[in-house]
């Protein structure tokens, strides 16, 4: 069921993307990796191992604790 929420998470954000650029007549850039330009890449690095985790660890620890798990990773990248 998660991976279900996921999908629709990853859905409705390509559509929000897809409108809002449409809407502020922006484009999109040629790679993922230079929309981090300005910010070091050990920080970027770092940010994408913790939601790599954290995407294994919903899948993983049950589901009561997701909630933690979810609260530890925004304050991570608050933090960051």
């Amino acid at each position: 069921m998660t991976l279900v929420y996921l999908l629709i998470l990853a859905v409705v954000y390509i559509f929000l993307d897809f409108c809002l650029r449409k809407k502020l007549h922006t484009k999109m850039t040629k790679s993922y990796w230079r929309s981090f330009k300005g910010r070091r890449p050990l920080v970027v690095t770092i940010e994408m191992v913790m939601l790599a985790a954290f995407l294994v660890l919903i899948f993983v620890i049950p589901p009561a604790y997701t909630s933690v798990f979810m609260f530890l990773f925004f304050f991570l990248l608050y933090v960051i």
